[in-house]
């Protein structure tokens, strides 16, 4: 902060200088002086002391994702860019400054998760710089799903004016979800969030690397996918619905059952160059049948709950144009 050296020497900042000013130019001091008195501003929120380091944190995640989201001539280019970009240092630094905003105990847990998910980021890029000297392209489409994960967990996991500031554009449609209504709709909210922060990012990786990298790290993937598939399962198991959202529970248990049988199906030791074109065109397939039963059951819900939250939240899966099916 500049220091107003008219405080510093003891007068008022908002005091008419002792010049021939015009009377404007006093009654405008007067009026700022006057709004300044008439109560003290309410204090910043976590997501305003992090706005400006937060922000430098997602901005630096998106000109990654958007670099990655092309196709090169040479990889070589592509290696080049990101290393210019020197990503690991402006997060560092971003990080560093965050790790130090003014906390209390309502708060500081917020910021325990933000900082968490900046260990996360600053992991995958260091992987990301050891997969370029290395030219691994594999690796290095890993790590950019690490990070893709990691800004949709962090979504998922903080209030709407925090995920606007830290959350990159490719996750901010986890931002601004409305309300879930009852003790049903919070428990598959957060079963159905979590699974979409780590599923969603396997299905959009980047173009940069192409159809066989990308083959191939599905493949190498799969087992951790179909574990995850048996986690999101049994939490959805574990739920009970009431009447009005039985047939959406089961639509979803049905959904998560079949694009697991299809992971299933990936043999991890065998790299396929059409895999990747193969298995996400199955899997569109499946979650276009899904989306028909799911519709289905959205509108009795709805008929029951004018304002659930069920259709927005399956929407940020079935209704995005790499995981959805909206184009058929």
């Amino acid at each position: 902060m500049i220091a107003d050296p008219r405080r510093a020497a003891g007068a008022s900042p908002y005091a008419c200088p002792m010049r021939r000013a015009g009377t404007g130019v006093c009654i405008a001091a007067f009026l700022v002086a006057a709004v300044a008195c008439s109560g003290p501003a309410a204090p910043p929120t976590l997501a305003d002391e992090l706005a400006v380091d937060a922000g430098t944190v997602a901005a630096a995640i998106a000109g990654l994702q958007d670099a990655l989201d092309h196709r090169y001539d040479a990889l070589a280019q592509l290696y080049t860019q990101i290393t210019n970009m020197r990503l690991g240092e402006r997060v560092a630094v971003a990080l560093d400054k965050a790790s130090r905003v003014p906390t209390d105990a309502e708060t500081q847990p917020t910021l325990d998760r933000y900082l968490a998910f900046g260990d996360e980021v600053l992991g995958a890029l260091s992987d990301l710089d050891a997969a370029i000297a290395t030219r691994n392209v594999e690796a290095a489409a890993v790590a950019a799903a690490r990070i893709d994960a990691a800004a949709g967990s962090l979504a998922t996991a903080v209030d709407a004016d925090l995920c606007a500031v830290a959350v990159p554009p490719s996750s901010q449609d986890l931002c601004t979800l409305p309300e879930p209504v009852g003790d049903y709709e919070s428990a598959v909210a957060a079963v159905f969030l979590d699974f979409v922060a780590a599923y969603r990012p396997l299905l959009r990786l980047p173009d940069a690397f192409g159809d066989v990298v990308r083959g191939a790290v599905l493949a190498h993937q799969a087992p951790e996918v179909v574990d995850m598939l048996d986690g999101v399962a049994s939490r959805l198991g574990a739920l009970t619905p009431d009447q009005p959202h039985v047939a959406v529970h089961q639509a979803l248990v049905e959904f998560v059952a079949a694009i697991r049988a299809r992971w299933a199906e990936v043999d991890p030791q065998r790299t396929d160059t059409l895999l990747a074109r193969v298995l996400t065109a199955d899997l569109f397939d499946i979650t276009c049948t899904s989306a028909d039963d799911l519709a289905a059951a959205r509108a009795l819900l709805l008929g029951a709950v004018p304002n659930s939250a069920i259709p927005a939240i399956t929407g940020v899966l079935f209704d995005d144009p790499d995981t959805g099916c909206v184009d058929r």
